[in-house]
């Protein structure tokens, strides 16, 4: 850190000193300088405003032999877009080349993610060392979002109900809601082991409508290795549900996690979850066992795509309230403009076929939702306003169940951090 700014103080000397310089030759030439300097800022200016053209504006600064250029274009994109992980990746590949390894330290030891890219990791380790693939794992790690809002709902009632009778008059429904995903790691010694916890709550409350309240949450806590670009977690979870102001269950096991880097920017990863949930109702006690292999992959954090399949299979003390089920998730987030603008898309499709009991029907559902929505910053990019439209279906095969399908939309506050 003291290196760079010694270099930004030998930088301020020389300008200054072309400035005076520059003086004694009279008002036109001065002028002329100071066109061709505002045009040059502009360029710069321009280069920093998207993680992608800062990238290529320092490619060709360094390919040209001009590090601290090159240098200075990243250092101004990461004041616009602080989560650009390939951008910081880059910067910090630069500081090691000009000799400024503790500040390259902390660049690291700020990646959100680890590695972005496979190609840009080692070229990082070529210019820095390969002790440096160990700092990210050696300093402790938070992330998630928290959001907070008003949703509306056509059919809020038909949301939780799946009976004809007693049906109230008006089933639409306006809802405060709030959610939030919190991640966090923390080293354990020197190796590579760390632990690591994560906690997710949802809530829904009715303004106006039908008495359709939810809450749901889970919180995981666990230890993991990781061997190069591959991770393995294994940690305890305990999991809480609540509708219309009444328990419904709690959950109590475990999860077993692995990931591996794929291609450049991707990755895989593998969960197996089992828990012992207790219902208000002991027919639906049981246990409840999860499968799920996904693929995600994110480019300069401002465009990501997420694919998920799982497997489920529940057992309950009466038959009929176990079940297997199939489900694919997606997601798929693209920046619309360079002020950080973005649009989302996720939908999620399920098929529940429920286990079979002697005088009762077999019953089978099929789930679906998506939303789609918008998001507009309002601080940097951290806060953000998010609108979205969204959309429910639920199919059953059976006369007595009444079938479901709503559109929505909700407002929301969005911390990113």
């Amino acid at each position: 850190m003291g290196q760079r700014m010694g270099m930004n103080r030998m930088i301020g000397r020389s300008v200054i000193g072309l400035a005076v310089l520059t003086a004694g030759f009279g008002v036109q030439p001065a002028f002329a300088q100071e066109g061709a300097g505002n045009a040059a800022l502009d360029a710069l200016s321009e280069a920093a405003e998207t993680p992608q053209a800062a990238l290529a504006m320092a490619a060709t600064q360094e390919a040209d032999g001009d590090l601290l250029g090159a240098a200075s274009t990243l250092e101004r994109a990461l004041l616009d877009n602080p989560q650009a992980d390939d951008v910081r990746l880059a910067y910090a590949t630069l500081l090691c080349q000009l000799d400024d390894r503790e500040s390259a330290r902390v660049e690291i030891a700020a990646l959100r993610s680890r590695p972005v890219s496979g190609n840009e990791w080692k070229r990082m380790l070529g210019a820095c060392g390969e002790d440096f693939d160990q700092i990210s794992r050696q300093v402790g790690q938070i992330n998630g979002y928290v959001s907070v809002g008003i949703a509306y709902d056509r059919d809020a009632f038909g949301e939780l109900n799946t009976l004809f009778f007693f049906l109230p008059q008006s089933r639409d429904g306006l809802a405060f809601v709030a959610s939030s995903q919190i991640n966090a790691r923390l080293p354990m010694g020197e190796g590579n082991t760390f632990a690591y916890g994560s906690l997710y709550a949802q809530t829904h409350n009715d303004v106006s409508g039908p008495d359709s309240d939810y809450q749901f949450g889970d919180a995981v806590i666990g230890i993991g290795t990781g061997r190069g670009a591959s991770e393995f977690t294994m940690g305890g979870l305990v999991r809480h549900g609540r509708i219309a102001g009444s328990e419904l269950f709690t959950a109590y096991g475990g999860e077993f996690g692995a990931s591996f880097l794929t291609g450049s920017s991707g990755r895989v990863s593998l969960r197996v979850e089992a828990v012992d949930e207790d219902y208000v109702s002991d027919l639906q006690d049981g246990w409840h066992y999860t499968f799920v292999a996904s693929y995600e992959r994110h480019h300069l954090r401002g465009s990501s795509i997420y694919f998920a399949a799982a497997y489920e299979t529940k057992d309950a003390q009466f038959n009929v309230f176990g079940y297997d089920a199939f489900s694919l998730a997606g997601a798929l987030e693209l920046p619309l403009s360079s002020n950080g603008v973005y649009g989302r898309l996720s939908s999620t499709v399920r098929r529940v076929d429920f286990h079979n009991e002697e005088f009762f029907d077999d019953r089978r559902d099929l789930r679906f939702f998506t939303r789609a929505a918008l998001g507009v910053p309002l601080i940097g990019r951290s806060l953000f306003l998010e609108g979205a439209a969204s959309y429910r279906l639920r199919g059953h095969n059976l006369p007595f169940l009444q079938d479901y399908n709503s559109l929505g939309g909700d407002l929301r506050l969005v911390w990113r951090f």
